[in-house]
């Protein structure tokens, strides 16, 4: 059970990239984004071996989880949940509307 919200979490986080892509209108901010998304992936590969073990990917999904557990008891609860959003919306209001910023 673990496992599995720690590859939703990655999930999401990759999900949140492409979403941003999607609904980008300009050209520089899409490639801003398609070069962050490259970034992240060249991230998860420690080996730099041009490919994403399932061992890398779990690593990462690992440490976005722990980012996820604010309160470090193992669960992602509602309350948590609910808070990372809020931060999430905080962070997006102050993002530039021209420029792509990564979230922390």
């Amino acid at each position: 059970m673990k496992t599995h919200w720690k590859i939703i979490a990655a999930m999401l986080t990759l999900a949140t990239t492409a979403e941003a892509f999607a609904q980008s209108p300009g050209v520089e901010r899409r490639t801003a984004i398609k070069e962050k998304l490259q970034e992240k992936l060249a991230e998860m590969d420690t080996n730099h071996d041009g490919n994403i073990s399932r061992a890398e990917y779990m690593a990462n999904a690992e440490a976005r989880f722990h980012k996820l557990d604010l309160d470090n008891d193992g669960q992602i609860s509602a309350t948590e949940r609910g808070e990372v959003k809020n931060k999430i919306q905080q962070w997006r209001k102050k993002a530039s509307a021209t420029e792509y910023q990564s979230y922390p």
